[in-house]
């Protein structure tokens, strides 16, 4: 047996440090000189006496000398060649898999502490590989264009109308493309209200169709996965008429990967060759890539779109006012956001002073691409990045508890080994292998449970989350959890291999098997005051996203959603005329309401919950001078008569629009409760007369005011509207809306039925019920208000298994002190009542510290979150109430059975 260095504990920090400094010399010195320079380090310590100086300069010289002995051992050691033999290799392989085999029966033996450490760091791995995943695709990954963080968007805004967020005019566009110098080069495009129809096999496949200038795939960077997209040539006299129809120019189209594998079956052979769109032959230049999404634009088709000459076939005039187009950017080589940012704002504002009527108030902004594309999902994704970083250190400190109560109660075991001779370092290589295989084994679980989860993860997620299409596990996720699973290993693998290095075992042996350091039990302590304050974070968190969610889904959207069912019909421009749109929708009502199950039926422009980015147009009182830069505006909708009984939209004053509101004179509105507010406070306005600046300045009379509808979603406030009848203003492009009295799943199928009866060319799309369109919009919250909940649930379960491990083991310590109290007469309610204060003590400090977290975090998450300002007392309250349940639930048990102990047999063991 080797020399073992002294084990008693330093008593001065110059000891220490000198010990620490020994530590890093080689073995062959430590073992052959350790106990000799200690004591010779002792001896001249006594010798220099009481003085500081004398104390300094000698602990200074033994620590010099140390260190110059030191780096001449190990110069040494680095000059010899140091090859193990095939004996050495064996013997180190033989005793690994001694390690690993012993550690086998050890966790048969008793395999719960094993398989909850595995459970927990399987379930904490996969949680956080998946939602990273995610996280990682959507926020983290650059887009896949060319040098993506020199791309931006450009808006107009208009503060003291409260649209902070506007589509640019054509003719303010021209104008940016003219004379900004800070830009590369800047496009345009608009996604059509109408969609196409390619037909096929003699059916009609409706596909979105897009505008785009010429160069819009230039400033993108895009290159198209087969053939070409359309050059500034090609896209010359590119016509479009006011409704997005086709008038004349190039037929080119370039089409999304999607629809080219679903429509043409991947058939490579497409480019160049002619398709059937809306009834008339195109080419095709080019298929997109897979990755290829237009910014807030699901787009299958793109046809060419020339601005000026669709401005000279309506007569030369380019909209200035009419603000509905998105804007793309490529910011100049070298010049940076703030710089381009200014010069724009600068030609806004001088492009104002020209045109005041058009321009007076705006101005224009830019922000970054990726920030348009992402940042609705942002503050949910980061909230369950965080959530998910926050579980899974509740689970590698579970673990870390588990398996340090583990070892400990196995001192006795470890003391009899190191007494027989046993190296610390061969104690140390056992206990880190049982961890390693531990680790190893939750790190290959948890990876196989995010492979299986991620795409079930994927599946549940709402539409509406950017770049989903992108998500996968890949090689750098994989390094990921294996990262983890190592840093776990070392969680609590580390802590074990040092308390059984520094304690004398004979002192394990002397103590009846109890560690002296681990029996202190102070780290196990600090990991369940940890997980308890996780997990009332977690589930403060959970409760005020639930509650955001349900105080959203309580939100009245204005109308009766229940038995409505809506799809949309776009009627091809080159067939039907304006005149023609009113008697198509005519026959199509009078032959929806035909239908034995439909009670009523109408049609809208943009129905409520598919946002306010449609027609906004100033209007004035009659009689009053338009005020020039600071006229109101109002959102403008076409609806057909019975619109507002379909929807029950409560009528609040005067009537609705009949069948007799038709042709020019007199022009008749009807205008929303926030429209009524605005413009006539305190007066009744059914009556008046407005002039509404749509197309051209138009005299119209209000014959009634209905109630608000919630067009922004249910988290936006009404906004003043302004309706039309469909017959007086004809559009192509209509919502058709039925109530109906019945199964609302098997309407479809009658419903295009009857659209086919009135015109079969004209294809519909976007079959859905409004109460399914409601879920899709509060369906990101519904989502992370879930995941939410479970990873709340998961933090929860294992702070009660961390709980309980730690009163279970601090009942183990305690049984002779429990023994002996009960030999002397203490009650078992008394022991129980001992233990409970020790858990309660303990989930107290974590409960304690989690309350002043989740107070932070209650603040941050307003901003994100509907409403929630009065709930945050509601949520907490809620979160210590279960979580104090859950630590008095985890702490009877372990206290219930040390009090059913036989005190005379526990004596008697002790």
């Amino acid at each position: 047996m080797r020399p073992r260095p002294d084990r008693n504990r330093c008593r001065s920090w110059a000891e220490r440090s000198y010990r620490l400094l020994l530590g890093l010399c080689p073995r062959s010195l430590k073992t052959r000189y350790a106990d000799e320079m200690l004591s010779d380090f002792r001896r001249m310590r006594l010798e220099a006496g009481t003085s500081l100086t004398a104390r300094l300069r000698s602990w200074g010289a033994l620590t010099f000398d140390l260190a110059c002995t030191m780096v001449e051992a190990w110069s040494a050691v680095l000059r010899t060649p140091r090859r193990p033999s095939q004996a050495a290799k064996g013997e180190f392989m033989q005793s690994l898999i001694q390690d690993l085999r012993f550690a086998l029966r050890i966790f048969a033996a008793k395999p719960a502490p094993a398989l909850v450490a595995v459970l927990t760091l399987a379930i904490g791995i996969a949680a956080a590989t998946s939602i990273f995943s995610v996280v990682d695709a959507v926020l983290l990954r650059p887009l896949p264009f060319l040098q993506p963080d020199r791309l931006v968007m450009i808006w107009e805004a208009h503060s003291e109308g409260g649209e902070e967020r506007q589509g640019p005019s054509p003719a303010n566009f021209l104008d940016w493309k003219e004379g900004l110098q800070g830009f590369e080069s800047i496009a345009a495009y608009h996604p059509l209200d109408r969609a196409g129809a390619i037909g096929r096999e003699g059916e009609l496949r409706p596909v979105q169709v897009g505008l785009a200038t010429s160069d819009f795939f230039t400033v993108l960077g895009a290159r198209p996965l087969l053939g070409r997209t359309f050059t500034w040539q090609e896209g010359r006299g590119a016509v479009v008429g006011p409704s997005g129809g086709y008038r004349g120019g190039p037929r080119l189209a370039v089409i999304s990967y999607p629809l080219w594998v679903e429509a043409f079956g991947s058939d490579p052979a497409i480019v160049d060759s002619s398709i059937v769109l809306d009834g008339e032959s195109w080419i095709v230049a080019g298929v997109m890539p897979p990755d290829f999404q237009a910014p807030e634009a699901e787009v299958d088709l793109w046809r060419p779109w020339d601005i000026l000459a669709s401005a000279q076939e309506r007569g030369g005039e380019v909209w200035r006012d009419a603000r509905y187009m998105h804007v793309v950017a490529r910011l100049a080589e070298g010049v940076s956001s703030l710089e381009a940012s200014q010069e724009l704002e600068a030609l806004a504002s001088r492009l104002a002073q020209l045109h005041p009527k058009e321009n007076g108030g705006w101005t224009a902004r830019l922000s970054p691409l990726k920030e348009e594309i992402v940042a609705p999902a942002r503050p949910y994704l980061l909230i369950l990045l965080a959530a998910v970083g926050l579980a899974l250190l509740t689970a590698c400190g579970n673990a870390a508890g588990v398996l340090l109560a583990r070892a400990a109660g196995r001192w006795r075991e470890l003391a009899l080994r190191a007494a027989l001779g046993a190296s610390s370092g061969r104690l140390m290589r056992q206990m880190l292998s049982e961890s390693l295989l531990l680790a190893g084994a939750g790190g290959l679980l948890g990876a196989a449970m995010a492979f299986a989860g991620l795409p079930l993860l994927l599946s549940w997620a709402p539409e509406g989350i950017p770049r989903l299409s992108e998500v996968s596990l890949d090689l750098r996720l994989l390094a990921v959890a294996l990262g983890l699973t190592l840093l776990t290993s070392l969680i609590f693998g580390l802590a074990p291999a040092i308390y059984a290095r520094r304690t004398d075992p004979s002192r394990g042996i002397q103590d009846g098997g109890r560690s002296p350091g681990l029996g202190r039990h102070g780290l196990r302590r600090a990991l369940v005051v940890a997980e308890v304050a996780a997990a009332v974070l977690l589930l403060t968190g959970a409760g005020l996203l639930v509650q955001s969610f349900l105080g959203l889904a309580a939100v009245d959207p204005g109308f009766d959603a229940d038995n409505l069912v809506t799809f949309r019909v776009s009627l091809d421009p080159s067939r039907y005329d304006a005149p023609r749109s009113a008697e198509f929708y005519r026959r199509l009502r009078t032959r929806l309401l035909s239908l034995p199950d439909v009670v009523s039926a109408a049609a809208i422009t943009r129905l409520p919950m598919q946002g306010l980015n449609d027609f906004q147009r100033p209007y004035w009182r009659y009689g009053q001078d338009r005020s020039e830069e600071s006229a109101s505006r109002a959102h403008i909708r076409m609806v057909t008569p019975g619109y507002f009984r379909t929807m029950r939209i409560p009528l609040l004053a005067g009537r609705v629009f009949e069948e007799s509101d038709r042709g020019e004179q007199p022009r008749t509105i009807l205008i929303s409760r926030s429209m009524a507010r605005k413009a006539f406070a305190g007066q009744d306005p059914v009556g008046r007369r407005l002039m509404v600046d749509w197309l051209r300045v138009r005299e119209c009379r209000i014959v009634g005011v209905v109630g608000d509808s919630r067009y922004a979603g249910l988290r936006g406030q009404p906004q003043p509207e302004i309706f039309f009848p469909h017959a007086q203003v004809p559009y192509f492009v209509m919502n058709v809306v039925a109530r109906i009295q019945g199964d609302a799943a098997a309407m479809p199928t009658s419903l295009r039925q009857a659209l086919n009866d009135v015109d079969p060319a004209q294809p519909a799309q976007g079959f859905a019920t409004m109460r399914s369109l409601i879920s899709q919009w509060i369906a990101p919250d519904r989502f992370a208000a879930a995941l939410m909940a479970i990873l709340a649930l998961i933090s929860l379960a294992l702070a009660a298994t961390g709980t309980y491990a730690a009163m279970a083991f601090l009942a183990g310590l305690r049984r002779k002190e429990i023994g002996v109290r009960m030999a002397l007469g203490a009650r078992r309610t008394d022991v129980i009542r001992m233990m409970l204060t020790e858990s309660i003590r303990l989930a107290s400090l974590g409960m304690a510290a989690g309350a002043v977290a989740a107070a932070a975090l209650s603040s941050l998450l307003q901003g994100a979150l509907h409403q929630v300002e009065a709930a945050v007392p509601r949520a907490l309250l809620a979160a210590l109430a279960i979580m104090a349940a859950a630590a008095l639930a985890a702490g009877y048990a372990p206290a219930r059975r040390a009090s059913q102990a036989d005190p005379l047999e526990t004596l008697r063991s002790e």
